[in-house]
């Protein structure tokens, strides 16, 4: 794909659970990559829904919806596969759960959250659970209960998420992994089998790090990386003057991947360049991120460091 205009162009290059398949390693499992967004189809069928997405901050979000059916049980397992771990895991809280899920607002409960949170070990790299859901109220409104987390290192996320029937009235009821009733991203797509995985990191990071060395190499660009703008994420190229700004505003496309683009004069954006330094130096920034964000000369500077 060429996201430069004109000639001078960059080249880039349905199962039962019985019990969480420890052995099953990632990479054979079903790989779901694009999970921004909260789906908007949770809750519209009767039961179980699972959602599964990523905000824009970064953070991770499980949803798990009951609507217009009677209570089940609710069973699922979450591991990293790599170095990584979780952490800052909660409940859900206001901002998560903006907007409709069904026709009917949901209806707010900790059955799930307040299950995982219980037994979780600080730095876990794996969280399961095995509970009862909610109920639905008299009016029919879903119950909504899940949790959101950050992560922190390399690796996938393995999701085997199943439910079942409701085991206060059917002990050891067969829990299966039903693909249909998960939901991941805006585009509510299922995966085509479960257990499946997700990248760590956001989808932004990782447009960045693919085209980081080829924006590097473009005269007068001295940094290059995602920002977070309000609930916008953006991708900014940092040059040392104004002449550099419009030479690579004519080189780069306005957007890459969907992602816009910005470029800015680096002495001129002292607090974005606090945002860089801050994203380089965090444990969340992706590997090479202290290579691609590097120290912003002042416009005055004429040179790349």
């Amino acid at each position: 794909m060429s996201i430069l205009r004109g000639l001078r162009a960059i080249t880039v290059v349905g199962s039962v659970l019985l019990t969480p398949l420890f052995a099953l390693a990632a990479d054979r499992t079903p790989s779901m990559e694009s999970v921004e967004g909260r789906p908007g189809k949770l809750g519209t069928e009767p039961g179980i829904s699972y959602g599964v997405y990523q905000l824009p901050s970064g953070t991770w979000v499980l949803d798990c919806v009951l609507a217009r059916s009677l209570p089940a049980r609710v069973k699922g397992y979450l591991r990293i596969e790599g170095g990584g771990h979780f952490k800052n895991v909660a409940a859900l809280g206001e901002p998560e759960l903006k907007g409709p899920i069904s026709e009917h607002s949901p209806r707010r409960s900790d059955w799930l959250s307040s299950e995982i949170l219980a037994n979780l070990p600080r730095d876990a790299r794996e969280i399961s659970f095995d509970t009862r859901s909610g109920v639905c109220d008299v009016s029919g409104a879903a119950t909504l209960s899940g949790i959101t987390f950050e992560v922190e290192g390399a690796g996938r996320i393995v999701w085997e998420l199943g439910s079942g029937p409701d085991p206060a009235t059917r002990r050891n009821g067969v829990v299966t992994l039903d693909p249909a009733r998960v939901f991941v991203g805006k585009a509510g797509a299922h995966p085509t089998s479960v257990p499946f995985s997700t990248p760590l990191r956001s989808r932004i990071d990782r447009c960045a790090e693919r085209y980081s060395a080829d924006i590097l190499k473009l005269a007068g660009v001295t940094g290059f990386g995602p920002f977070r703008r309000g609930s916008q994420n953006v991708l900014v190229i940092l040059v040392v003057d104004e002449a550099s700004r419009a030479r690579v505003q004519n080189l780069v496309r306005p957007t890459i991947e969907g992602f816009p683009v910005l470029v800015e004069v680096s002495g001129v954006i002292r607090p974005l360049q606090a945002a860089f330094t801050a994203f380089a130096s965090s444990p969340d920034a992706p590997r090479g991120s202290q290579a691609r964000i590097r120290s912003c000369p002042t416009a005055a500077s004429s040179r790349r460091p």
